[in-house]
């Protein structure tokens, strides 16, 4: 694990919080066109990102902007090939073209939860990174599939908690469907963030407990308090 749990953000999905969220991260991790962003929303949060010190990583995603990204897809592997290496040169080229390069590479949505558990479909994303630039941080889900193959293809990984999210016994996120599995109040947040920052077990959302070892926190761009949590939660972290 790292010396200091970083906190990283959901940002250029159009949601406004952008400038407010800056500030309190670490990391960006930026819609590169799948769900959400295009080239002008690509290159404006890059240049804010820069002016903080934030450093940014690719954010792609199935292609599904009508749904956010949120909807589960079954692509052939060409087809996910293709798609993902479009977001990332996108958002490469563009970071390039500004001198302020990627850092790490973490799935949005769907795709970052079927990677979580979906073996093949985790060793099939670590190869289209590693294909990519084998130098990017690869981001998720503590404990889940993508971490162990992104390892196992000689990528470095960061373990990813979530304190605005329920999680369930075996350790996957709660999917948000079910009621309960998105934390709205900053008090409840911030207690998560805190059991998770003392290595404490975190309370499932089907009553269990799991315990979380990582290396950064998200939070979520699109949430109407996000500003504010990020705030709390960078104080907590400091």
């Amino acid at each position: 694990m790292h010396q200091r749990i970083q906190l990283n953000a959901d940002l250029g999905e159009g949601c406004g919080n952008d400038q407010a969220i800056l500030p309190f991260i670490d990391a960006a991790n930026i819609a590169c066109g799948g769900h959400a962003g295009d080239a002008e929303s690509i290159k404006n949060t890059i240049i804010a990102a820069k002016s903080c010190g934030v450093k940014i990583g690719a954010h792609p995603s199935f292609p599904d902007k009508a749904g956010f990204g949120r909807a589960a897809m079954q692509l052939n592997a060409q087809q996910l090939k293709d798609t993902i290496h479009q977001q990332l040169h996108l958002i490469s080229d563009i970071a390039n073209s500004l001198n302020y390069p990627l850092n790490h590479i973490k799935p949005h949505g769907a795709l970052y939860n079927q990677a979580a558990s979906d073996h093949a479909l985790a060793n099939q994303l670590a190869e289209i990174f590693a294909d990519f630039n084998s130098e990017l941080t690869v981001i998720g889900l503590a404990g889940g599939e993508l971490i162990t193959s992104a390892q196992k293809h000689g990528l470095n990984v960061m373990a990813e908690g979530f304190i605005d999210r329920r999680y369930l016994l075996n350790g996957q996120l709660a999917p948000r469907d079910r009621e309960g599995a998105v934390i709205h109040t900053i008090d409840q947040a911030c207690q998560q963030a805190i059991n998770i920052i003392r290595s404490k077990p975190v309370t499932t959302l089907d009553g269990g407990e799991v315990h979380l070892q990582l290396d950064t926190l998200c939070l979520h761009g699109d949430g109407d308090q996000a500003a504010l949590l990020a705030s709390s939660i960078a104080n907590l972290l400091k």
